[in-house]
């Protein structure tokens, strides 16, 4: 605030006032961002991990995926609060192409696809805020912040992640596998079906040509564990 020669930000007083009761006299805010990484494990298991959240509600909102594939958000829009997950390192790829960001490191993009970083991002928007005593600098502390993170990510709303084990599979029979998990019509050529019903008998052991709806069959299961992600040494000592 100096560089620009204005006051500094303060937290203020609160003071009560006859006509209006207690108010604080400091800074107001009119937006706060809690953000929150999450090691997946993997690529794979962190593009799992947002379409698992893609079929949650937050509230009466259901995760949306955006085109890319690499963020879901709830509430986009909404002037009380929204909130995303996204791949950091989708993220940090987009910024490297950017002139603004010539300064992002390969080496953290390749960390984070690595270690599988997720990202979930926490709007809170002037409204909630009014709502919730946290317009004013000085009501604002940790412990309160910590509190509506804990209620409304949608991430430790589910601490673990059942995937089906695709990952071997081509696009095309992942997608077939997928419509028939659904009990929906496959429409394949005959030596296309054949094609994806081989592959995807050898890779997962899973049979096509039996009926979803007479017998239940599933593909082997990987649990995710998502765990908060703590900077390595090597990152500390590079950015400090």
């Amino acid at each position: 605030m100096a560089q620009h020669f204005l006051p500094p930000f303060t937290a203020g007083d609160c003071l009560r006032f006859a006509d209006r009761g207690w108010i604080w006299t400091g800074a107001r805010v009119s937006r706060i961002d809690l953000t929150v990484n999450y090691w997946s494990g993997s690529d794979y298991n962190a593009q799992a991990v947002l379409f698992q959240l893609a079929r949650h509600h937050a509230g009466r909102q259901l995760g949306s995926v955006l085109p890319e594939h690499a963020t879901v958000t709830f509430g986009y829009g909404s002037k009380y609060a929204s909130q995303k997950v996204y791949l950091k390192a989708f993220e940090l790829e987009k910024h490297k192409k950017r002139k603004h960001g010539q300064h992002v490191d390969p080496e953290v993009i390749q960390w984070c696809k690595d270690v599988g970083m997720l990202r979930e991002e926490i709007t809170l928007k002037s409204r909630f805020l009014t709502q919730n005593g946290l317009c004013y600098l000085g009501q604002i502390t940790e412990l309160e912040l910590n509190r509506v993170y804990r209620a409304r990510s949608q991430i430790r709303k589910l601490p673990e992640y059942q995937v089906s084990e695709t990952k071997e599979l081509t696009s095309a029979a992942a997608g077939t596998l997928s419509r028939w998990k659904e009990g929906e019509p496959l429409q394949l050529a005959r030596r296309t079906y054949y094609r994806h019903r081989r592959e995807i008998l050898d890779k997962t052991g899973v049979d096509i040509s039996v009926q979803r709806s007479v017998v239940r069959l599933s593909p082997p299961v990987k649990v995710i564990e998502l765990q908060p992600l703590v900077a390595p040494d090597w990152y500390r000592k590079k950015f400090g």
